[in-house]
């Protein structure tokens, strides 16, 4: 019988198998010697520790060739199919470090898998393989440094982890040290240039998607929308989260921008960030939570124009700021002639103390704006969670990630330039509350042929 060996888990081993189903171990109790260019080796069934078989068999070498002995019974059944599951596995660990390096663990299974027949792809799980993939990949990096200001300092000292995929361009865009915290921006010089022509920039924080080591707070990210695709201009590792360290991390953005001016920049309602930015952003969400925290749930699902009030409220952000005032005091006035006055005084003292007053207010109003709502951040942060393809991933998978997000918004913005179709068209029922927001508009401030409590219902 033919002496046959596949490759072995670990490094330098191999399993040997004669065709039969069964497949064995080098049996290290015995002590092996040669004798005049002959001599025996020894084999143990690869499921001894597993399953307690008690197969073995016996090779001897031979001048005139391998001689193959099956010596004590298998008590475990034959597996047709291991070597092709242990091929399809060896593959996928190569194509991990070379074809399928920036591909997420599942991503890369399923296309490796689609080479191999279905009864050899079930056998292997993406569980069962992404720890595997996760240390092939990292054993083609160095350590994880401890800290955000070492991670800088490795990264320029080696620029080709942090390289573009197409060789032609760098993410590393500095470090920003403050007196208590540290941040790394990754910012590609074509994504400088991008930022520079934009102004209308998106910009929000998200955690689920900062690595694990080093120690970080959060990711900070900057978006465009071009021709509805939505453009990921960069990434910034924050430890920490504070107006001076949001702050100096812009004043490094603007130093390696250059002319970036932008006329408006939506972000969320957190204060350090907002006076960083100086920026817009509605958040209705905000209000209709102050309602369920009040109690009004009940009461609004079996009072339509007791909702309708509520609802109303999310709408004021939509008329000129000068107006919000007006708008919001017919709501109040349309409460008491309706009776609703005693059970929403509550919910109007949280909108008079919270958000018609400063700092919310002068950033409330999104009246003209081409976004009035924070979606197009959530899809940028979705974007970079799909990429990392784990909760918190590893430095180097969050490294990667990044470098895709940034070759995705490279060849859009190539597509852009060249007239070629970005993204799918917007659905019907987004067109259509456009226009009825315009419409309506037009009737309030131009026409004048409603008035601003019809404008909010």
């Amino acid at each position: 019988m033919a002496v046959q060996t596949i490759k072995g888990k670990r490094e330098g081993t191999n399993i040997y198998f004669n065709g039969d189903g069964f497949y064995y171990h080098f049996n290290n109790q015995y002590q092996y010697g040669h004798n005049e260019g002959q001599g025996e080796v020894y084999l143990r069934c690869k499921q001894h520790y597993n399953r307690g078989c008690h197969g073995t068999a016996k090779v001897t070498i031979r001048d005139v060739g391998l001689q193959w002995e099956n010596l004590t019974p298998h008590t475990c059944a034959p597996d047709r199919s291991f070597v092709q599951v242990q091929l399809l596995k060896q593959q996928v660990l190569r194509e991990a470090v070379n074809n399928g390096r920036y591909e997420t663990p599942a991503e890369l299974l399923e296309r490796v898998q689609n080479m191999y027949p279905i009864e050899i792809a079930a056998q292997v799980s993406l569980d069962g393989m992404r720890s595997a993939i996760q240390r092939a990949r990292a054993a083609m990096y160095p350590p994880v440094p401890p800290d955000l200001h070492r991670l800088g300092q490795l990264l320029q000292a080696h620029p080709h982890l942090a390289a573009s995929i197409d060789g032609r361009d760098n993410l590393y865009a500095g470090t920003v040290v403050t007196p208590r915290t540290t941040s790394v921006v990754f910012m590609s010089m074509r994504m400088r240039r991008a930022l520079a022509r934009t102004s209308h920039i998106l910009c929000d924080a998200t955690f689920a998607s900062r690595p694990n080591d080093p120690q970080a707070r959060q990711v900070l990210q900057f978006s465009k929308v071009v021709n509805r695709a939505i453009i990921p201009l960069g990434q910034v590792l924050m430890s920490g989260k504070t107006q001076a360290e949001y702050t100096a991390v812009l004043q490094h953005i603007r130093q390696l921008v250059g002319q970036l001016n932008p006329t408006v920049v939506m972000t969320d309602f957190e204060v350090g960030l907002q006076n960083a930015w100086k920026a817009v952003f509605p958040n209705a969400q905000a209000v209709l939570k102050k309602a369920r925290e009040l109690g009004l749930v009940p009461f609004m699902n079996q009072h339509r124009r007791f909702k309708s009030l509520i609802c109303c409220v999310c709408a004021l952000p939509l008329l000129p700021q000068a107006v919000i005032g007006r708008g919001f005091n017919t709501l109040i006035q349309e409460a008491t002639r309706r009776g609703y006055i005693q059970l929403l005084n509550g919910f109007f003292n949280y909108m008079i103390d919270t958000w018609m007053t400063d700092p919310l207010f002068s950033t409330m109003c999104v009246y003209g704006q081409p976004h009035r709502t924070n979606n197009v951040s959530e899809s940028c942060n979705r974007m970079l969670r799909s990429r990392t393809g784990a909760h918190r991933p590893g430095l180097w998978n969050f490294l990667t990630a990044v470098r895709r997000l940034e070759q995705r918004a490279v060849i859009t913005l190539h597509a852009a330039q060249h007239g070629y179709p970005l993204a799918r068209a917007r659905k019907v029922s987004a067109v259509n509350n456009d226009m009825r927001i315009m419409n309506y508009t037009r009737l309030l401030l131009v026409d004048r042929e409603i008035s601003i409590n019809r404008f909010l219902h």
